[in-house]
């Protein structure tokens, strides 16, 4: 019997991959700016310092007038950031509206490379006084660099009060952030958002210029669990909405595998 107990204990400590994942922090605060002009281009600000860090930025706006929309090649101080998931809720032709709720990142290299704090972008097309994307913005740190997307999932719905996406994996440590927009012209005075459970929120507000729709950003209150969670959130009055998530790993704390050529049993 104690052989085999013995045999056991060897194969877990020895044969099993030993892979565990640091906490993901939030240096700082988010922050927001509306763009509020017909050019492409808002000054973020400074990234604060940290290590193994990550900018994550969501972009959300709506287009009823010129019909589709797009919002690509992110950029800041010259680095390119890489989107990781994006919601999109084209309604055309029955209804000349086109909503886009995205999530961007910029791993170290990418903030170590970069020159200055503006973020430009591609909007075709060209953003109006009137159709300003809201531009939201953090940084976390010891995230992984090589990998740190866990699970993306997007929804979008149509004359409703609450948005969900399917349930998204996460890892011990790590993070999920979720980006969505809510459409309804004129929007009622007064609406906010509530995040879903598990969720803080971050940003809740409308475009500035026209307010005809309601953007939110939100985050996991401390750390994921190693389980899934649902990007949800919800607002009183029935509108057009579009929801993207993402869950974030941190970095590879034990990566090794601990492979023996041999195990012998001493009699």
């Amino acid at each position: 019997m104690w052989k085999t107990i013995l045999f056991f204990l060897l194969f877990f400590v020895f044969f099993l991959p030993l892979c565990t994942y640091g906490q993901i922090t939030l240096i700082g605060s988010w922050s927001f700016v509306d763009d509020t002009g017909t050019a492409e281009t808002e000054d973020l600000a400074a990234i604060p310092a940290g290590t193994d860090r990550l900018l994550v930025v969501t972009i959300a706006v709506e287009r009823s007038t010129s019909g589709a929309v797009t919002v690509q090649d992110l950029v800041f101080g010259g680095s390119p950031l890489t989107l990781a998931v994006e919601a999109v809720l084209d309604q055309r032709p029955t209804v000349n509206t086109h909503n886009i709720a995205a999530i961007w990142y910029c791993n170290e290299a990418c903030i170590v490379a970069s020159s200055g704090i503006t973020l430009t972008f591609n909007m075709n097309p060209n953003p109006t006084s009137s159709e300003d994307p809201v531009i939201s913005w953090a940084t976390y740190g010891n995230v992984d660099q090589t990998n740190p997307i866990v699970d993306t999932a997007t929804a979008t719905c149509i004359a409703c009060t609450t948005v969900s996406t399917s349930a998204i994996n996460t890892v011990d440590g790590g993070k999920s952030v979720y980006a969505a927009i809510g459409d309804n012209d004129p929007l009622p005075a007064g609406e906010h958002f509530t995040s879903g459970a598990d969720y803080t929120e971050r940003v809740d507000k409308p475009n500035v210029t026209s307010a005809r729709w309601q953007v939110t950003t939100a985050d996991t209150d401390g750390n994921t669990t190693g389980a899934t969670i649902t990007p949800s959130t919800t607002i009183s009055a029935t509108m057009e909405m579009a929801i993207a998530g993402a869950s974030f790993r941190g970095i590879s704390l034990i990566t090794d595998e601990r492979r023996p050529t041999s195990v012998r049993i001493i009699q």
